[in-house]
């Protein structure tokens, strides 16, 4: 059982890291959060290409950062692990 937000699937880091193909991350501000976004392609044309929305364990919402640097900082480590990551 997948874990959902608004019908969007939930997923960790270390989730998103073993989704095959390789997701695109996005950092975009919604609603003054600034979150990230998984999809299929590098550009999110519409609903069909967005995979999830990154959360921590133990949570029942995305991870929401206060700035694009904070989220940002968060993905550093792990980009060579997404096809591609952008904001």
């Amino acid at each position: 059982m997948s874990i959902q937000f608004n019908g969007v699937k939930l997923y960790t880091i270390a989730q998103a890291l073993e989704l095959d193909p390789k997701a695109h991350a996005r950092i975009l501000n919604l609603g003054g959060d600034w979150l990230i976004l998984l999809g299929k392609k590098m550009a999110f044309t519409d609903d069909a290409d967005l995979v999830g929305i990154l959360y921590e364990a133990g949570q029942t919402g995305p991870v929401a950062f206060n700035s694009k640097t904070a989220a940002a900082d968060y993905l550093d480590p792990h980009a060579q692990c997404f096809a591609s990551v952008s904001c």
